[in-house]
């Protein structure tokens, strides 16, 4: 058994993907397997993925989009690590990245993830900022822990660290709807405490033809989620708040942390009112342009 497994979920990424693949099989930190799906592709993703002679590689191709969620869900269902990273197709990472977080979690046992600080490049790989996801995540108490996570903004690199895999299988894992990674992560603080390396080690690429500049809309957003979803009405901020709240209800935190997770909640639909607004706007827009028809 690998100490470590990296999933990799892709579609279409024949443009960096390469670059990805020769960063993460040079790390420092060898005793992993690299598991790739690839969703559907019809670029070059899977002839690049097959061209590297490599035993810690492992290919699952599916014939058709079975959307986001799906795929990173499926890459962790093939492991069978100790501990768990994703890994996107356009990113980077620094050549010690996995040993310094594997360090980490083997001197914090109470820890269920860690991950470190960002900078963001460009598509050449040139640097366009250096930014944090400084969380206080690492906090002793759930309550505390959870807050960070519904009520703080910040950017959701956090789930591109090295997670315990105990934990992941805990979780309730990428749900079929508009940031379901966040959920995620917000579940996980009920688990334990998180782990930051302040040292930018992880490269976050922004480019043109990354997908989240297609999903100019939250619905356009739930069907990169689940394709299942095309032509369907979602309110999916409140979905978003419902999910939260079935964290705290499955949640085996003791009643005081479920009791101050629960206040917070209380919190986020003031904070994202207009949020919840829009999702009804939009609802009573589609239902007059159907009655239109």
């Amino acid at each position: 058994m690998v100490k470590l497994s990296v999933g990799l979920p892709v579609r279409n990424g024949e443009r960096f993907l390469a670059e990805t693949l020769d960063c993460l099989l040079s790390q420092t930190f060898q005793d992993f397997e690299l598991i790739i799906s690839d969703n559907g592709s019809t670029d070059r993703t899977i002839e690049i993925c097959q061209s590297y002679d490599d035993p810690r590689i492992q290919i699952e191709r599916q014939d058709t989009n079975q959307g986001a969620a799906w795929n990173f869900n499926r890459v962790f269902e093939l492991s069978k690590g100790e501990f768990f990273k994703w890994a996107a197709h356009d990113d980077l990472i620094s050549p010690d990245y996995l040993e310094r977080c594997m360090s980490a979690l083997h001197h914090e046992p109470e820890s269920v993830l860690c991950y470190t600080g960002v900078q963001v490049i460009d598509e050449a790989g040139d640097l366009l900022e250096e930014t944090s996801v400084t969380t206080n995540a690492f906090a002793l108490q759930a309550h505390k822990r959870f807050r960070e996570m519904v009520l703080k903004q910040h950017p959701c690199n956090h789930i591109f660290g090295v997670f315990r895999s105990e934990a992941l299988r805990k979780s309730r894992m990428m749900g079929k709807y508009m940031a379901s990674d966040r959920v995620l992560l917000a579940q996980l603080t009920t688990f334990g405490k998180f782990h930051e390396i302040p040292l930018p080690l992880f490269f976050w690429r922004r480019h043109p033809w990354q997908s989240i500049r297609f999903m100019k809309t939250p619905q356009a957003y739930t069907r990169w989620f689940d394709p299942q979803a095309e032509g369907q009405f979602y309110f999916p901020n409140w979905r978003i708040l419902r999910e939260y709240h079935k964290v705290i209800a499955e949640s085996d935190m003791g009643w005081v942390d479920r009791l101050k997770c629960s206040l917070w909640l209380w919190v986020w639909p003031l904070r994202y009112a207009p949020w919840l607004g829009l999702d009804i706007l939009r609802f009573l827009r589609n239902m007059v342009r159907k009655d239109l028809r």
